[in-house]
């Protein structure tokens, strides 16, 4: 199925991690909602290494049964900054309920990610 997703990653920092906290909707009625922590990394100039973790509440609708209703993600995304300090990049995650229910079949999602300021959103 199709997912469309949006992430909120505040600005505060707690020592190297940001928070973090997430909606995904699939187009069979799926619905997870997700928070964690990410860690972002400057690799080379303009380019962003961010993994991240996150665990969260599934609600199956018409979509697969991943076994559980609280479910763990994890992720790797890379992503070119512009001037504006707006990104473009990608993100491989892979979501599952690590053995916390007989059924864990997992799934892994492949995302073109395009994130925005909020101050260029709403204003300062």
């Amino acid at each position: 199925s199709g997912v469309l997703g949006a992430e909120y990653r505040f600005g505060e920092h707690l020592w190297i991690v940001h928070p973090f906290v997430g909606l995904n909707v699939t187009t069979r009625g799926g619905v997870y909602g997700y928070g964690g922590f990410l860690f972002d990394a400057s690799v080379i100039k303009r380019f962003w290494f961010t993994p991240s973790l996150a665990v969260g509440g599934f609600h199956r609708g018409g979509d697969k049964d991943i076994g559980s209703v609280i479910e763990f993600r994890s992720a790797l995304e890379l992503s070119y900054e512009f001037n504006n300090r707006s990104r473009l990049g990608v993100r491989f995650e892979h979501i599952s309920n690590a053995g916390i229910s007989n059924t864990n079949p997992g799934v892994e999602n492949f995302w073109v990610v395009f994130s925005v300021p909020t101050s260029d959103l709403f204003g300062k």
